[in-house]
């Protein structure tokens, strides 16, 4: 009658205190889910490294670039120029400001003409792969031309009822110059003394345009990309209303901080 307590009891025992076969499937279910913690922790980090890469940060950077004739005919103030930029990224977001100086350009007379171009940019930033993006940027600014001629000599005053008159005037003459019309700096002279040797005037540009580039995990950047130069209202000779386009291809090189 003891023998059969005790088997009773320790029948018992075991029942209670040892888990059922089910608990042991349970544990397989169990193991995955601190798999996909593991695997959801991992892909966390990654996100994380990734923003890490896409957020506030700035980007100081070198340009070159040549930018077409904004006009037929005539002396090209731009061509080859060079300058540099710096950006503020808010994760995607581009808000920055640039410089380009150019050449420009003369003919056999002795005149030349070159340009700079400085004002602000923005745009936004959109990934498409691991290293690669393509940046829609609209910048807007000035655009100082200046005119020089070094074979200037002083001019014979034309007639006024040709000065009050919508007709062109030859550059030589300078009683109404494209500084008093576009609230410029002229060389030394003007009209009834020296002649004027050099003028700048400065008009309002409009640039949208589109690029791409490549950076590396060293946070070193290349770029390539091209936008339209739209100048609305160019004060420049004789016609303050004149309308320049050009076209701009551009190269840069810089590094993210």
């Amino acid at each position: 009658m003891s023998v059969r307590r005790l088997s009773s009891s320790l029948l018992a025992f075991a029942l209670f205190f040892v888990p059922p076969r089910t608990s042991n499937a349970q544990l397989v279910p169990a193991g995955e889910v601190v798999g996909e913690d593991t695997a959801t922790t991992a892909t966390e980090s990654d996100s994380r490294e990734g923003a890490s890469l896409d957020s506030v940060h700035f980007e100081l950077s070198a340009r070159t670039a040549y930018t077409s004739h904004p006009v037929a005919g005539g002396i090209n103030p731009f061509g080859f120029g060079a300058g540099g930029s710096v950006t503020l990224l808010l994760w995607h977001v581009m808000l920055g400001m640039s410089a380009l100086a150019y050449a420009g350009g003369h003919d056999d007379a002795g005149t030349s003409e070159s340009g700079i171009l400085y004002g602000v940019e923005g745009g936004y930033e959109i990934r498409v792969g691991p290293n690669v993006s393509i940046r829609p940027t609209f910048g807007v600014g000035f655009a100082d031309v200046t005119h020089t001629n070094t074979n200037a000599t002083s001019p014979t005053p034309p007639p006024s009822s040709v000065a009050a008159s919508n007709v062109p005037v030859p550059r030589g003459y300078s009683p109404v110059d494209v500084v008093t019309q576009a609230s410029s700096s002229s060389g030394s002279g003007s009209f009834g003394g020296s002649p004027t040797n050099s003028s700048t005037t400065t008009s309002m540009y409009l640039a949208p345009g589109v690029g791409a580039t490549v950076d590396t995990n060293a946070g070193w950047f290349a770029g390539l990309g091209g936008r339209v130069l739209y100048m609305p209202n160019v004060g420049y000779s004789y016609d303050t209303s004149a309308k320049w386009r050009a076209y701009s291809l551009e190269l840069q090189f810089g590094f993210r901080l």
